[in-house]
């Protein structure tokens, strides 16, 4: 799946993306980077929204695991099973959110139970930065569940 083809289908799927003004910078087997503009996500502070920043780096994680199933062919959905962030600084401008893909034995894991048990789960690390500054810190779970395309 592309950046481009990415972003579409969040816009698509994920209405408040789109509403959000979210970007994909970069969609491959490295990892993600998903950035958004300040004007639609601001808050009464005039800096990003806690909640904006929170929502990008859950998607910059969930694109991540959904794009690297779609890429081994594997019908799963992709569901946050637990996140904790934290935020560090304000974010001032545009605010970029990175989720490196995981080491080839942890996503190897993971897509192998996803086929055997039918479940599978990952933990991801993502870090949002805004003009050169790391401004939160997300740590998930993201659980991969197979279904037969058909539900």
């Amino acid at each position: 799946m592309s950046a481009s083809e990415l972003e579409a289908y969040l816009h698509e799927h994920i209405p408040i993306t789109a509403a959000m003004l979210l970007v994909v910078q970069q969609c491959d087997e490295a990892g993600v980077v998903l950035a958004a503009p300040l004007p639609p996500n601001s808050n009464h502070r005039g800096t990003v929204f806690g909640g904006s920043l929170a929502s990008l780096a859950t998607l910059a994680a969930w694109a991540v695991v959904h794009t690297g199933l779609r890429r081994e062919n594997i019908t799963a959905r992709v569901v946050v099973q637990s996140s904790q962030i934290e935020y560090l600084l304000p974010a001032t401008g545009e605010f970029i959110a990175t989720c490196t893909a995981p080491s080839e034995r942890d996503w190897m894991r993971f897509t192998e139970m996803v086929t055997r048990k039918g479940r599978g789960r990952l933990k991801l690390s993502v870090e949002v930065t805004s003009a050169g500054i790391i401004a939160a810190q997300l740590t998930g779970s993201f659980v991969g569940v197979q279904y037969d395309g058909d539900s």
